[in-house]
């Protein structure tokens, strides 16, 4: 069975929380922490577990593992061999046309420049050669900017 979790920029910190995303319509998104969970006996202690989190930053976890054993969210910056050498990288979306997981190029530090001798549009993991142990996260769009051109928060 896929694990589903997320992640997402804590309000009161700027911290990451990563667990089960509870959304209504009276408060702020929020992530329960369900690692600690298991450590408490009674529904008197959810507030020690439940984080407000950034909307924005929330993102949802892969089910894929980069080539350090670290989770993949959507929103993740990661490069693969070819992209090192070629000094760009990618961003990992949802794409809801096809109800995948893909890879949006573009080059480091500047996400306008055009990407010149490589496909400008996004890519599958096996595209990417996810298979061939390359791939590693570096970041991500909301902690750093400045892989995209912008100088963030």
């Amino acid at each position: 069975m896929r694990e589903i979790k997320f992640r997402g920029k804590r309000e009161d910190n700027g911290e990451w929380a990563y667990g089960s995303l509870v959304n209504n319509m009276f408060k702020t998104p929020s992530i329960i922490d369900t690692n600690l969970f298991e450590n408490y006996d009674s529904w008197e202690d959810i507030d020690l577990l439940v984080a407000d989190v950034d909307l924005e930053t929330v993102g949802q976890y892969t089910g894929l593992k980069d080539r350090n054993g670290k989770d993949i969210y959507e929103g993740d910056i990661i490069e693969n061999y070819f992209s090192k050498r070629d000094d760009f990288c990618y961003e990992v979306i949802w794409y809801q046309e096809t109800g995948q997981w893909m890879f949006d190029p573009f080059m480091k530090g500047d996400s306008d420049a055009p990407l010149l001798g490589i496909e400008e549009f996004i890519q599958d993991w096996d595209t990417v050669g996810f298979d061939d142990g390359t791939v590693e996260v570096i970041g991500n769009i909301h902690s750093n900017p400045e892989l995209l051109g912008g100088t963030g928060a």
